[in-house]
């Protein structure tokens, strides 16, 4: 079964209802609410889930919390800021974002765990490409620049990381909800797959697992930060999700059939149990959409 994430729509309808009830009519059987979805919206919602269309996963912090609203820079306020004020406003929304999954009978979160005060050279990364390469001395010599830095710097963000997942951790066991690990799109965002591994290690055994993004890891092998082949075989036993989307030169949340990606070499290291979820382009139409998940089931993703 495939979902279609709400990130497409939630934004452009205002009932809540209209959200679900437009993806139900599209052919799909579930959805993902996505983070920008607010309380109102949601409260909205309630009388038609698990009735009319299934929730098989949520994004944190959902919903969309009130308190956003007066603080002007909400990137701040992550599961790794350095700043223990912060760094607990977030581990408070994160837990009620498990007890919301819990309330509405959904068993995924997907998380995503913040950034690096550092200066990111994605758009810097992705202009060389274009121009000379990823071959080109000047590009191997920014992109190893960049992974330097970033390892210089990750320490103290990481502890922040396991101060904050073990209170949440606990608490997913207790609720019975697994916590997925999205992998990040740019070099300042937490986790690059070296830490995914780190975390997954550390926290063996609890309620948490990989969540992954064929976009972000299309674009990571295009320039030669991973490979995707690889990502795929090494976690696909810890795979909690997939985020379904497609990439065409570097603008990504495509639908699939719409891009460069290969979906019918990735369907193999993706098994049945796995969350699968389109998560497209807010610009994306509906025929767009249909047809992407027909593409879809023809590879066998809707096992």
């Amino acid at each position: 079964m495939i979902a279609l994430s709400t990130s497409w729509n939630s934004t452009k309808l205002g009932i809540g209802p209209d959200i679900l009830y437009q993806i139900r009519d599209m052919g799909f059987e579930s959805a993902e609410l996505d983070d920008q979805i607010s309380q109102e919206k949601f409260s909205q919602m309630l009388d038609i889930l698990g009735r009319e269309i299934q929730i098989v996963s949520i994004q944190n912090f959902f919903p969309f919390p009130d308190i956003f609203r007066k603080i002007q820079d909400i990137a701040d306020i992550s599961l790794s800021s350095l700043d223990k004020e912060k760094r607990e406003m977030a581990v408070k929304l994160s837990l009620k974002t498990l007890e919301t999954a819990d309330s509405i009978d959904t068993r995924a979160v997907v998380f995503r765990l913040g950034q690096l005060d550092i200066d990111d050279p994605y758009n810097e990364l992705i202009n060389l490409y274009r121009k000379d390469g990823k071959e080109s001395i000047e590009y191997v010599s920014l992109l190893q620049k960049a992974k330097d830095v970033r390892k210089s710097n990750i320490g103290r963000y990481l502890d922040s990381i396991f101060f904050s997942l073990d209170k949440l951790a606990d608490r997913a066991e207790s609720l019975g909800i697994t916590i997925g690990i999205e992998n990040c799109l740019s070099l300042s965002q937490i986790p690059n797959y070296d830490e995914i591994r780190i975390m997954l290690g550390e926290f063996k055994g609890a309620n948490m697992g990989y969540w992954h993004n064929t976009g972000y890891s299309y674009i990571h092998e295009k320039l030669d930060i991973a490979h995707q082949e690889d990502i795929l075989k090494e976690f696909s036993d810890k795979m909690v999700g997939v985020y379904l989307s497609d990439v065409k030169d570097f603008k990504d949340s495509l639908v699939p059939g719409f891009g460069e990606i290969d979906f019918k070499n990735q369907s193999q290291f993706i098994s049945e149990k796995v969350i699968k979820v389109m998560k497209v382009d807010p610009e994306s139409t509906q025929e767009e959409i249909c047809e992407g998940l027909s593409h879809l089931k023809s590879l066998s993703f809707a096992k």
